[in-house]
């Protein structure tokens, strides 16, 4: 199984230990989300994420969890005491308050979408669960990716915004801002690879994103699609 997880660690530039038992401290009660795998021999089922998030909420690391809950936020939906009733069956006994001030946190952060500018500079720190939210927000607003103006950024985090608004763009067939256009590449070569995985990064090299890589600029050919 291990050896599995690190082929699929490399194929998909994902960490290293990205499947892991560190969750199963945290289950408390049980809620079976969608089936992720059927095979005759056995059924791979997902937990609902109600319950996933209530997770996050009492394992909380800021750094580490915020963007993943956040994004579960987005799968459990409702007003907020909706959303809150929804989590309480869930939380681990003696974690409620840890998971109450967290989910303070998110919320607040659901109601100011990231910008552009945000998702750009979060790219380049490597931040990429803040571009994968920011894309998801535009993608449901529908937004009009040529009326997008051009970010208040410089340097790499500019060339990082407009390759993304092209390779958002294209994806939906529309066309890009004009302003794109007169971006140049970043300043040395950027990867949304670890290092760790060279293989990965050749093919990021090779078959990424062409607006990405147009300005040096390299990921994974399915960064940022969605089903």
């Amino acid at each position: 199984m291990r050896h599995a997880a690190r082929r699929v660690a490399e194929a998909l530039g994902l960490p290293d230990d990205w499947l892991n038992d560190g969750a199963k401290g945290f289950i408390h009660g049980l809620a079976l989300g969608d089936t992720v795998f059927e095979h005759e021999a056995f059924t791979v089922r997902a937990l609902a994420p109600e319950q996933l998030l209530a997770m996050k909420l009492c394992a909380w690391r800021d750094a580490i969890d915020f963007e993943d809950a956040r994004l579960l936020l987005t799968k459990v939906g409702g007003e907020r005491a909706q959303v809150w009733a929804k989590l309480e069956p869930f939380l681990l006994p003696g974690r409620e308050t840890t998971a109450c001030y967290a989910f303070d946190d998110i919320w607040e952060s659901a109601m100011t979408p990231a910008t552009l500018a945000d998702a750009a500079c979060a790219a380049l720190r490597g931040d990429h669960l803040v571009v994968r939210q920011w894309a998801i927000d535009n993608l449901r607003g529908q937004v009009t990716w040529s009326e997008l103006g051009r970010p208040e950024i410089r340097g790499d985090a500019l060339s990082i915004a407009a390759a993304l608004v092209e390779l958002m763009a294209g994806r939906a067939g529309q066309a890009a801002p004009g302003w794109a256009a007169d971006v140049p590449a970043a300043s040395e070569s950027i990867y949304f690879v670890p290092g760790t995985l060279p293989r990965s990064r050749e093919v990021s090299e090779t078959d990424g994103p062409e607006p990405l890589r147009r300005r040096r600029i390299y990921a994974m050919p399915n960064y940022l699609a969605f089903a």
